[in-house]
């Protein structure tokens, strides 16, 4: 291993350790207040590359902040892919939310202390929807909706079926729900509808 001046070249064995720039403040009475790396004036503030084949990351930040681990300013992209179309998040600019925002300038997501407002499409999951057939036989009046994978607790499900009989959710358990027609469907192959949707 040979280094001259922050460059390294050479081999590294299987034990050994090489770190790039190490800051450090060996102040005793309190923690130092200045900036470990300060830049300014410059179109492009820090660039990492990292290592082919998933052999490094980016930046990791340790211990706990006072105010978080980035800050950023609002109404700035303050994390995002580079060079794609996904939507980045960002601060509003009235400094009371956070927002997703897409490239064109939409806003589908934003969170604030009170309120999470969504413009667009609110998509489920199989897990939280869903649309179950069943086979009538002119006299069952019950059936059984199993969810794909159990929830935490019993969660409230709304549902809304394509019989004409009145119907009502019997039961509901963390791993699905029962509905019960007051009349039984006629027979037929898959002419029982139910859709449903559930939320813990």
């Amino acid at each position: 291993m040979t280094d001259w001046y922050g460059i390294h070249w050479g081999e590294l064995g299987g034990n050994d350790r090489l770190d790039g720039l190490i800051i450090s403040s060996y102040i005793e009475n309190r923690v130092a207040n200045g900036r470990g790396v300060a830049v300014s004036g410059m179109g492009l503030g820090v660039s990492v590359t990292l290592p082919p084949d998933r052999q490094g990351n980016g930046v990791i930040v340790l211990g706990e902040p006072v105010d978080g681990a980035f800050i950023a300013a609002p109404d700035v992209p303050m994390l995002r892919c580079y060079n794609n179309q996904i939507p980045f998040v960002q601060g509003s600019k009235e400094r009371t939310a956070l927002e997703i925002v897409a490239p064109t300038g939409e806003k589908p997501l934003s969170i604030s202390k009170d309120t999470v407002t969504v413009n667009g499409v609110l998509r489920g999951s199989a897990q939280t929807r869903g649309e179950a057939l069943f086979s009538g036989d002119g006299e069952r009046t019950s059936f059984a909706v199993a969810f794909a994978k159990p929830f935490s607790v019993k969660p409230v499900v709304l549902l809304s079926a394509n019989q004409f009989a009145r119907n009502r959710l019997a039961a509901v358990a963390t791993t699905g729900f029962t509905v019960e027609f007051e009349t039984a469907p006629e027979a037929g192959k898959d002419n029982v509808t139910i859709w449903w949707m559930a939320q813990e």
